[in-house]
């Protein structure tokens, strides 16, 4: 199937989900090899009726995939027409601001008194805190309906989330409940051992943990060595609605508010980088970071990055996990309240007229 953000490859027409996805980006192309002329430049015979077709080879590539489709001769034409028209007139074949993968998202006034108009342009929310970003991460991932995308440096399953009160509390908890739900849940972590401890060891307790949970919960630790991504990009994606993004992991050691009350010492389950360091007892140090909630078209633009490196680190790794596609149909705006009710004094929001 071709839209204009790729191409989703299904194993038979009777699929319901496609087995792999190439996204269209810059590096698109599509080509037929060569085919050498036959010895004193005499034509091939034509087949005889009721053979099997003669099968040719068509390549398409993008900047972190190559396929190769095997087709009857009398198809490649049409095939690669078809996947150069839709790439062509992809918006994500185009080259964009200070070289961005995607374009600036504005509304038009037409957009200004409609119930869609969220759809239309991009509205984000920041949290000052650790306290505060877990907790609108936490009410964004109980409001999932659909999928929840996951990436990070470290993502520990029993992180508490939210302190206050009673109820779900760990990330553990959540994604169960939203699983058990009907909730598809995917989750890069970082495999690679790094020099604040060893992630490598993490990566594979949290797809351990997390996957005993539901068979709806995919763990993918990226691979040590491999090249082309960072584990610095964390991201909560939550029904390609609303996306929350910052330098926050989902681990212990971090939690704190602008206040910054620190008790005397702190036990090593919740010691930050410091604490492991310097050994069990001693106190960590206070912990500040800023984090952004984007609702509307950045959200899918995040998810396309999360599709990008969850299908790369598929092919190298895992290759039986489902992939993550972008959806066709635009989901009900149902996450945009939920977010900008979440923070308190902790949290901003830069409304409408912050372009993303």
């Amino acid at each position: 199937v071709v839209s204009d953000e790729g191409i989703l490859l299904f194993k038979s027409v009777l699929s319901r989900s496609p087995s792999d996805v190439l996204l269209f980006d810059t590096g698109f192309a599509v080509w037929q090899p060569t085919v050498p002329e036959p010895p004193g430049g005499e034509a091939e015979p034509e087949p005889a009726p009721g053979a099997t077709p003669k099968r040719t080879r068509l390549f398409v590539r993008g900047a972190c995939w190559l396929a190769e489709f095997v087709l009857p001769e009398c198809f490649v034409a049409s095939w690669g027409q078809a996947f150069s028209t839709a790439a062509r007139q992809s918006i994500r074949t185009k080259d964009h601001r200070y070289g961005a993968s995607a374009p600036v998202h504005r509304p038009t006034d037409s957009d200004a008194a409609t119930p869609e108009r969220w759809l239309a342009c991009c509205e984000a929310r920041w949290f000052i805190g650790v306290r505060a970003s877990f907790r609108a991460i936490a009410a964004s991932l109980l409001a999932a309906r659909r999928e929840i995308l996951i990436a990070g440096w470290r993502v520990h399953p029993h992180v508490r989330l939210v302190r206050e009160g009673g109820g779900i509390q760990t990330l553990a908890d959540i994604l169960k409940t939203q699983a058990e739900a009907g909730v598809r849940i995917f989750v890069l972590v970082d495999g690679q051992r790094g020099t604040m401890g060893s992630s490598q060891e993490s990566a594979w307790e949290t797809k351990s943990v997390l996957e005993s949970l539901h068979s709806n919960i995919m763990v993918l630790p990226r691979r040590a060595g491999e090249p082309g991504h960072t584990h610095h990009e964390r991201l909560v994606i939550v029904d390609q609605q609303v996306v929350h993004l910052g330098g926050v992991d989902l681990r212990p050691g971090i939690f704190d508010d602008t206040e910054h009350r620190m008790a005397a010492v702190t036990p090593r389950s919740e010691s930050g980088a410091q604490g492991e360091a310097s050994g069990f007892g001693l106190p960590r140090l206070p912990w500040q970071d800023v984090t952004v909630a984007l609702i509307g078209p950045a959200a899918r633009d995040a998810t396309r990055s999360f599709a990008q490196r969850w299908s790369h680190a598929r092919r190298l790794g895992d290759s039986g996990l489902d992939p993550v596609h972008l959806w066709v149909d635009a989901p009900e705006p149902n996450l945009r309240d939920t977010v900008a009710t979440v923070g308190g004094d902790e949290s901003a929001d830069l409304g409408s007229s912050a372009w993303m």
